[in-house]
């Protein structure tokens, strides 16, 4: 997938599930304020098929996430579990009321194994993130400390992130000062960027015309209200 947005949503935001290989670059996603709604703004699964084949093994590039609420749900932005491969390459995450990164099943941090379809723990690459004050969280079997000591195995990752995002989700100053990835290196299906985040700035309007505004994230005047499906 290109160009993806999801906003107001109450669980997940991006969720795959079990055997999913893919590619994704351009996310935006915004979860919905307001009480303990919005969940994890992406939640991984293979739960109960840490083993079964194919394994789910997904690259994704170029996201803005922007968590709206104090913790909800898991508790964590990004949630890995049940063996899952991922990796993450020039990415946002503003989620000051939750820790950031959550590894859950001590299968998510296994080695490469060819045999098993295994390709290894979760990798970083370009990736900045603003949590609270316990950005990460290891779960059966997994401390805090490798989920930690994975992040920060990767290149150009921050845990010390301050945003200067414009109209929500659009690079201000500080994103623009952040290496990028070349995310061409994990698959070809991608293109080589020149920052990280999902829109470079105020000129990258790939997501106008086509989105929805409402509450939760506002896309310009040529986009509709969401208040009803388009109907072009």
């Amino acid at each position: 997938m290109k160009h993806l947005v999801i906003t107001g949503a109450e669980d997940d935001g991006l969720d795959t599930d079990v055997g999913y290989k893919g590619n994704i670059q351009y996310v935006i996603g915004v979860q919905r304020e307001g009480g303990a709604v919005g969940d994890s703004m992406m939640e991984i699964d293979s739960n109960g098929n840490e083993d079964a084949v194919p394994r789910q093994n997904v690259n994704i590039s170029n996201f803005t996430y922007v968590h709206r609420n104090n913790a909800a749900g898991n508790g964590v932005a990004i949630l890995v579990r049940g063996g899952a491969d991922y990796t993450f390459a020039n990415g946002l995450i503003v989620a000051p009321g939750f820790r950031c990164l959550g590894f859950n099943s001590a299968t998510t941090v296994n080695p490469t194994n060819g045999a098993l379809d295994e390709a290894g723990p979760p990798r970083f690459f370009s990736v900045s993130m603003q949590c609270n004050s316990t950005p990460f969280r290891g779960t059966s079997g997994v401390t805090d400390a490798q989920v930690q000591a994975i992040f920060e195995g990767g290149t150009n990752n921050s845990v010390a992130y301050t945003p200067t995002l414009t109209n929500l989700f659009v690079n201000g100053a500080t994103e623009t000062a952040r290496p990028a990835f070349d995310a061409k290196t994990l698959n070809a299906f991608f293109d080589t960027t020149a920052y990280v985040g999902a829109v470079r700035d105020a000129n990258d309007t790939w997501y106008q015309g086509w989105t929805c505004n409402s509450s939760t994230a506002n896309f310009g005047t040529s986009s509709r209200s969401c208040s009803a499906i388009p109907t072009t």
